[in-house]
């Protein structure tokens, strides 16, 4: 998925700004936004700040998507693992009457790894998102204060 993500205006702006330097804060974001609006056409600019645009439009639907998913799914997930620990302790009775401390911990095992798992992958995939969107967002607005540059200048 996050194959999509990579925008080619996304790391064209994202090499501008390396040769360009750090940009930190609104003068050095205004500077570039300056520098690109000398260097690029209005057509060429126009065409990055859509191409970023429909990369937002992207992870604004995608996210929300995803999070169902994981919402449905999860249920399911430890309902299932659920079932088979039922069936696992079935099996194993007499372990279960000899010794509870085990039992216990294959309880633990069997469904707190994977749902630990499963809450990693969402947090670090929810994270990612998230700081791709500001990037995006953060072009987004300098290629449209370029683009005021090239009109006024």
């Amino acid at each position: 998925m996050i194959q999509l993500l990579k925008n080619d205006s996304l790391q064209y702006l994202k090499a501008l700004a390396e040769a360009f330097g750090e940009i930190k804060g609104f003068d050095s974001k205004i500077e570039f936004a300056k520098e690109i609006s000398r260097s690029h056409s209005d057509q060429k600019i126009k065409l990055i700040r859509q191409n970023l645009f429909t990369t937002k439009e992207l992870i604004q639907k995608f996210v929300p998507v995803m999070y169902s998913i994981f919402g449905f799914i999860l249920p399911i997930i430890v309902t299932l693992l659920a079932l088979v620990l039922t069936f696992y302790l079935d099996f194993n009775l007499e372990v279960l009457r000899e010794n509870q401390s085990e039992t216990l911990r294959v309880i633990l095992v069997n469904i707190g790894v994977p749902l630990l798992f499963l809450y990693i992958i969402m947090f670090y995939g929810f994270f990612r998102f998230i700081r791709i969107f500001i990037i995006v967002s953060t072009f987004i607005s300098i290629c449209d204060l370029a683009l005021e540059e090239s009109r006024e200048g």
